[in-house]
Protein backbone atom coordinates (compact mmCIF):
# COMPACT_ATOMS: atom_id res chain seq x y z
CA UNK A 1 0.00 0.00 0.00
CA UNK A 2 1.47 3.31 -1.06
CA UNK A 3 0.75 6.42 1.03
CA UNK A 4 2.69 8.99 -0.96
CA UNK A 5 1.00 12.40 -1.06
CA UNK A 6 -1.51 11.58 1.66
CA UNK A 7 -1.49 11.45 5.43
CA UNK A 8 -4.59 9.20 5.60
CA UNK A 9 -6.76 11.66 7.58
CA UNK A 10 -9.14 12.46 4.68
CA UNK A 11 -8.53 16.17 5.20
CA UNK A 12 -6.57 16.84 2.01
CA UNK A 13 -9.10 18.93 0.05
CA UNK A 14 -9.61 22.61 0.71
CA UNK A 15 -12.75 24.19 -0.72
CA UNK A 16 -13.19 27.96 -0.56
CA UNK A 17 -16.51 29.56 -1.50
CA UNK A 18 -16.60 33.33 -1.91
CA UNK A 19 -19.09 35.95 -3.08
CA UNK A 20 -22.10 34.10 -1.71
CA UNK A 21 -25.27 36.15 -1.57
CA UNK A 22 -28.62 35.08 -0.23
CA UNK A 23 -32.03 36.41 -1.08
CA UNK A 24 -34.65 36.60 1.63
CA UNK A 25 -37.48 34.09 1.35
CA UNK A 26 -40.91 35.70 1.28
CA UNK A 27 -42.81 35.09 4.53
CA UNK A 28 -45.91 33.39 3.03
CA UNK A 29 -43.74 30.83 1.24
CA UNK A 30 -41.90 30.02 4.44
CA UNK A 31 -45.14 29.51 6.37
CA UNK A 32 -46.63 27.33 3.63
CA UNK A 33 -43.48 25.19 3.47
CA UNK A 34 -43.40 24.80 7.27
CA UNK A 35 -47.12 23.97 7.36
CA UNK A 36 -46.74 21.36 4.64
CA UNK A 37 -43.96 19.71 6.61
CA UNK A 38 -46.08 19.65 9.77
CA UNK A 39 -49.02 18.12 7.92
CA UNK A 40 -46.76 15.46 6.42
CA UNK A 41 -45.21 14.62 9.80
CA UNK A 42 -48.62 14.42 11.46
CA UNK A 43 -49.89 12.19 8.66
CA UNK A 44 -46.92 9.85 8.98
CA UNK A 45 -47.37 9.60 12.75
CA UNK A 46 -51.10 8.99 12.38
CA UNK A 47 -50.53 6.19 9.86
CA UNK A 48 -47.92 4.64 12.15
CA UNK A 49 -50.22 4.54 15.16
CA UNK A 50 -53.38 3.51 13.27
CA UNK A 51 -51.67 0.49 11.70
CA UNK A 52 -49.61 -0.33 14.79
Amino acid sequence: MSTTGSDLDYNDDNIVITNVTSTPTPEPSTIILFGTGLVGAASALRRKFVRG
